[in-house]
């Protein structure tokens, strides 16, 4: 499918994305336990945005992205709902 969308705004979601994956993942694995939905969702949108700031100058032709995400995203995660 063809974006018309600015870059900028597609790297966004697509990090949403790949917080929201990991939440999955970390939740199903029983290594998070989220009692708001919600929370998680505003957490992860403002994670989001985060990371795209801290990363505004990466070079993801030379950095990989996906590593970068997924520790960031684990990190987030433990913290705020991590069981121990």
């Amino acid at each position: 499918m063809k974006t018309v969308m600015p870059l900028k705004d597609v790297a966004v979601k697509e990090t949403v994305a790949d917080i929201a994956l990991m939440a999955g993942c970390m939740i199903a694995d029983g290594e998070i336990e989220v009692g708001d939905s919600r929370e998680l969702v505003s957490n992860i949108l403002a994670w989001a945005e985060e990371f795209m700031m801290m990363h505004e100058k990466s070079d993801w032709d030379t950095e990989d992205y996906i590593s970068c995400v997924d520790r960031f995203s684990e990190e987030k995660l433990k913290a705020a709902y991590g069981t121990g």
